[in-house]
């Protein structure tokens, strides 16, 4: 099985581009920002529960990275870069540390790598798990409703908060619900020097709102401190 996916050949020799999107959004997220690199082989994926792919179930995220895998080889695709935001930077994190091969390296912004603190963590996974479980079961007009009201999304105008639970809802909720929270609440800091360790190259964009992220490129990388 694959998932869904579009793709943009770049130049023969150029780097290949995995883009993967955040929570509840699609592989159109990511198309402005890879327009730019158009010399570049760009895959644009719908992961599980989302888009194109709305109706794959999977059980976590070792199932996600075993579709990832049986996609870049079907597009014959055996060297490039993972470009992860939220969701997809996780997901690209966690294809890291399982070694999936022919990673040359991570864009993540806004994928949080673990939180250190045990407590913080239980917090966080009985958070995931109210959640997940209302995805699954409840409409998804009213728990992307609620879903916007966290203070992360504090700066969105009611009128953008109505668009996007239009937009989102059009997910598979049962899908990609045990995706709301993925690992964050399990997995530990210390990532960054494990892939580094393993020769990948690792650049991390990290803000603690929605005001500070700036336009794609105009950040800058480096050993940022994390924010959930």
């Amino acid at each position: 099985m694959m998932l869904h996916a579009q793709h943009m050949p770049g130049q023969p020799g150029a780097p290949s581009l995995v883009f993967l999107h955040g929570f509840s959004g699609d592989c159109r997220e990511w198309q402005p920002v890879g327009e730019q690199f158009h010399g570049c082989s760009r895959l644009y994926i719908d992961l599980p529960g989302h888009g194109g792919s709305a109706a794959i179930p999977v059980g976590g995220f070792a199932d996600v990275i075993r579709l990832l895998r049986a996609t870049l080889i079907s597009y014959n695709i055996l060297k490039f870069w993972l470009v992860g935001y939220s969701l997809g930077g996780r997901v690209a994190m966690m294809a890291a540390c399982q070694g999936i091969p022919g990673l040359c390296g991570l864009v993540v912004e806004g994928g949080h790598p673990g939180l250190q603190n045990e407590q913080a963590r239980a917090e966080r996974r009985l958070s995931d798990g109210r959640w997940a479980e209302r995805f699954r079961r409840e409409p998804l007009t009213e728990v992307f409703h609620d879903w916007y009201q966290q203070p992360v999304f504090a700066s969105l105008t009611a009128q953008q908060r109505q668009a996007l639970t239009a937009l989102r809802s059009q997910n598979n909720g049962e899908n990609a619900g045990c995706d709301a929270g993925g690992d964050i609440a399990c997995r530990p800091a210390g990532f960054t020097r494990g892939a580094q360790r393993a020769g990948i190259s690792v650049l991390l964009f990290m803000w603690r709102t929605r005001q500070q992220i700036p336009r794609p490129g105009a950040g800058s990388g480096g050993d940022m401190p994390c924010h959930s």
